[in-house]
Order: structure tokens, then C-alpha cells, then sequence
């Protein structure tokens, strides 16, 4: 009777051991690509708002960025505001993860405010100025 408790113990530890190893493979590399999407998105805000490029430029920006991470985002999960000389943007998508039983879906919320990495203090009229 012990070798039966004993093993089915030795079962049930290998069980958990292999449930939580298939969440691991599926889930993780999902949160690593929000990860880096959001790093991305975050520098995506900075080019623009350093480069002053219209907002389609950066929203394709961050489109390309999303793709190459294998991310479910469209133009439509994408808002953009240029605020002065501030650039936001929120992104709000989410990723369906297949596991073994069911499907579950994850949501990701990703934000970004930046300045430009320089700050022309007269505007651009005094680096036209400076650039004479």
C-alpha cells in the first residue's frame, strides 16, 4: 500500500512539474515580446518626436516594430497624439495563447510619452539661424 501512495505522489509531482513547463513555453516568450514591444514603442516616440515626423510615419514605425515580434497589432489598436513637442502613444492589442486544454487570451496595455532627445530652446526658427 506505501509503494502505491509513494509513487502516485512521484505521479502527481511530475504532473504539476509538466503543466507548469507548457505554461512556461507558451506564455513567457509572449510577455518577453510585450516587453519589447513596449521598449520599442518607447523609441519609436523619441524618433518621432526628435526627427518631427508626421504621425503615419510613426504609427508605421510601430507597426514594423510589432510585426517583426510576431505581435497581433493593427493600425487600429494604435493611437497616436503629438502634444507640442511631446509624442504619445498607447497601444492597446491582445495575444491568444493555445494551451493544451484551452485558449487564453492576454491583453496588453503599452504607453509611451517622449521629447526629443535635443530641445532647440529659440525654436526652429533659431536653428535655422544657427545652421547659416
Amino acid at each position: 500500500m506505501a509503494d502505491y501512495v509513494y509513487y502516485g505522489r512521484k505521479a502527481a509531482r511530475w504532473a504539476v512539474i509538466l503543466v507548469l513547463g507548457l505554461l512556461a513555453w507558451r506564455v513567457v516568450p509572449v510577455y518577453a515580446s510585450a516587453l519589447r514591444f513596449h521598449f520599442a514603442l518607447s523609441e519609436a516616440c523619441k524618433t518621432g518626436a526628435s526627427g518631427r515626423l508626421p504621425v503615419d510615419d510613426i504609427r508605421d514605425d510601430i507597426l514594423f516594430k510589432a510585426r517583426s515580434l510576431e505581435l497581433p497589432v493593427g493600425p487600429e489598436h494604435i493611437e497616436i497624439r503629438k502634444d507640442g513637442i511631446y509624442v504619445k502613444a498607447r497601444v492597446v492589442y491582445q495575444v491568444p495563447v493555445n494551451l493544451a486544454v484551452r485558449q487564453v487570451t492576454l491583453k496588453f496595455h503599452a504607453a509611451a510619452e517622449e521629447m526629443p532627445m535635443v530641445v532647440s530652446v529659440g525654436g526652429d526658427d533659431s536653428l535655422k539661424k544657427v545652421l547659416e
